[in-house]
């Protein structure tokens, strides 16, 4: 029998769990058949759900596997440009704080440095100074890329390349998204892209994240 690396390892475990994390939340936040007035019938629905499942976990698992690579040697990672599957390749950095990396750039700006990274909290010195060799900071990356001044890509005026910087949606579903808005006139609600295929549950939550509309 082949031996799987530590690495695989992980990334099948984390896969494993957000496969069945995802078929939990598709049983539990099921409409009620009163609900359904407004959805495809029968076979249409559940091929459309199928479908969103599937692709939800294909990101999913792409995400995991991404964060699963460790970092090669004298390879650092873009605290000003790095989405959360990099940064969580860095030591000491797991999901929440990842997460709080992309927040805090977000609100306060660009890393001028490493030390920067001190105002968040739970980064003290001893973390600070692990990630130090793994990191680097360009502000032009930041500066450079489609988000707004708090870091938030607008979904009403962004382009489909634009889009496509947010984590997990390739050029396929920034089109959807681009001619969803064209149809509608523009979005009035974040809420409404959940109407778009191939955008579900844990699409929503990176869009909540990541973008605004306005």
């Amino acid at each position: 029998m082949p031996r799987i690396s530590k690495t695989d390892g992980r990334a099948l475990a984390s896969a494993t769990g957000l496969l069945v994390l995802g078929t939990i939340v598709r049983v539990v936040l099921a409409p009620d058949a009163a609900d359904l007035r407004w959805r495809p019938a029968g076979s249409e629905r559940a091929a459309e759900t199928l479908a969103d499942v599937r692709g939800e976990l294909a990101i999913a698992l792409d995400q995991e596997m991404k964060a699963a690579q460790p970092l090669e040697p004298g390879e650092r990672i873009d605290l000003n440009a790095a989405d959360l599957s990099d940064l969580r390749r860095l030591p000491g950095i797991g999901p929440a704080r990842a997460a709080a990396i992309q927040k805090d750039r977000a609100t306060r700006g660009p890393y001028g440095s490493v030390e920067d990274l001190s105002r968040i909290p739970g980064f003290g010195v001893g973390l600070v100074e692990r990630l130090r060799p793994h990191v680097r900071q360009d502000p032009t990356a930041f500066s450079a890329s489609a988000f707004s001044a708090v870091g938030l890509l607008d979904l009403n005026r962004a382009q489909t390349h634009e889009l496509e910087q947010i984590t997990g949606i390739g050029p396929a579903l920034a089109a959807r998204i681009t001619a969803a808005r064209a149809h509608s006139g523009g979005f009035r609600d974040l809420d409404e892209l959940i109407e778009i295929p191939g955008i579900g549950p844990k699409t929503m939550q990176i869009l909540r994240n990541e973008a605004f509309v306005r």
